[in-house]
């Protein structure tokens, strides 16, 4: 596998990867490394977490410079609109989870890459969802075509039936639990 090229995140890119984005009439700066993005996308699917901390979360760790921020609602819909690359997509079954399935979906994108996203200093967030959008054959792309059927109601064929028997804890996403539901879980683990 090559190596990251060596961008610095200081360095002004080029090929149209913005590195700041349009707030109102001001253009703020912004952490575009792809890392910095799933550690919000975590944190906008944690239960745990109100609407509010949620939006704090995207603020600090988004904007550079999150003081310079006059509408946080704007600010906010930049962010979702810089996330989908400004496609602004409709949302369809969830079949996937940035979490969960990072330690399969990691090699894919690195496949797809030529180099090891994890050991590159610093990843443009656009580069890292273009390499995911490209990810082929690969235990990744099965998962997903298995729970793609799944949530169709589609049949599995044998092959596929069988890999998701030996593979169910890829296969099934995990519910995200609340500290209650968390707590209720342990109470009722433990009351046998």
């Amino acid at each position: 596998m090559s190596t990251c090229r060596n961008i610095s995140p200081d360095q002004k890119l080029e090929w149209g990867l913005p590195r700041a984005v349009k707030v109102g009439e001001e253009e703020l700066e912004a952490n575009t490394d792809y890392r910095v993005i799933l550690t919000i996308f975590a944190a906008l699917q944690d239960p745990q977490l109100t609407e509010r901390e949620k939006s704090w979360v995207v603020l600090k760790r988004f904007y550079k410079n999150p003081e310079k921020i006059r509408d946080p609602e704007k600010a906010l819909a930049a962010f979702a609109s810089f996330a989908d690359c400004g496609a602004g997509g409709r949302p369809g079954p969830r079949l996937m989870d940035w979490e969960q399935d990072y330690p399969i979906l990691a090699p894919a994108i690195d496949r797809v890459l030529g180099y090891s996203s994890r050991s590159c200093p610093y990843l443009h967030w656009w580069e890292y969802l273009g390499a995911f959008r490209e990810v082929g054959d690969g235990l990744f792309a099965q998962v997903v075509a298995i729970r793609r059927q799944r949530a169709k109601g589609k049949k599995l064929s044998p092959q596929q039936e069988a890999f998701a028997r030996a593979n169910d804890n890829l296969i099934r996403l995990r519910p995200r639990l609340s500290r209650e539901e968390e707590v209720w879980m342990r109470e009722l683990m433990d009351s046998d």
